[in-house]
Parts: structure tokens; sequence; C-alpha cells
């Protein structure tokens, strides 16, 4: 869960664990956020079920094939080993709003190195999938540009 914690000006940064990649990421808090909401996004990021997983490797898929149609590499791959070519860098947590959880989670990802890539992941549902934008996960999926969820 939490490996480290500090509070900073704007908001708490410091490291959890990401048993999906067995790895520790990176933890921004950005802006005013109660640390148990901080924990309660940990844990739901930590209970990703199998069919939000798919549904976020999917998604990852199309991006892929898309940046590397754009860039002129060719060549199928499969689905399943999108999660071999991507790298966890960290997780965002926004302040709340209104009930549930909402983290984004930013990847290196050996298909675009200028951008890599984000999920946002609101209330155990893919919000986004697409280049990192830096926006919150609590906005309409419909207005993030690029989404391929």
């Amino acid at each position: 869960m939490i490996v480290s914690y500090r509070q900073t000006e704007d908001g708490a940064e410091g490291y959890a664990t990401f048993p999906l990649f067995n790895t520790t990421i990176e933890l921004l808090v950005n802006g005013v956020v109660p640390r148990e909401h901080v924990v309660q996004c940990l844990e739901a990021l930590d209970a990703i079920s199998e069919d939000l997983l798919e549904s976020l490797v999917a998604a990852s898929h199309r991006y892929r094939e898309s940046s590397r149609r754009r860039l002129r590499r060719l060549g199928a791959r499969a689905q399943d080993d999108v999660l071999k070519h991507i790298t966890p860098i960290g997780v965002t947590i926004w302040p709340p709003e209104g009930e549930g959880t909402a983290v984004s989670l930013e990847f290196n990802c050996d298909w675009n190195h200028e951008d890599g890539m984000e999920w946002y992941i609101r209330d155990a549902a893919a919000v986004y999938v697409g280049p990192a934008q830096g926006e919150s996960p609590w906005g309409e999926s419909s207005t993030y540009s690029l989404n391929y969820v």
C-alpha cells in the first residue's frame, strides 16, 4: 500500500506498492485529499477486477495500434502482451467529487516514448486510456481527447 507519504504545499507525495506490476510507484496527491481517501483509492487500485483489467488492456491495445499506424510501424502484436510493453511510473489521486474513488495511472510505453500512456479509473471502471494528459479522472469520458476506452 503506502510505502512513504509526506504532505507538500500542493497536496502530498510518496510511494505506493502496485501489485498488478509487482512494483513500487510514485504517489502524487493533487490538492487537499484526506489520507483515508488516498488509502481507499489505493485499495481500489489493488482490487482491479479481471473484467476491468481486460477493458484496460483492450483499450491500451487500441492506443498502441493507432500510435503504430501513425508512426508507420506495422506488425501485429497480440492484445494480451500489452502489459509486457508498459512500465508504470506513478499514480495520482485527485480530490473526491462525491462518493467513490478515482485515480490516474501514468505509464512509459514502448510505442510512444514522448507521451507515454495514462489510465483513468473511476469507481472500478475504465474512463480513459490514451496518451498522458494529466487531467482529473473525475471528468466525463467524452471530453478526453484520443480516448481509446
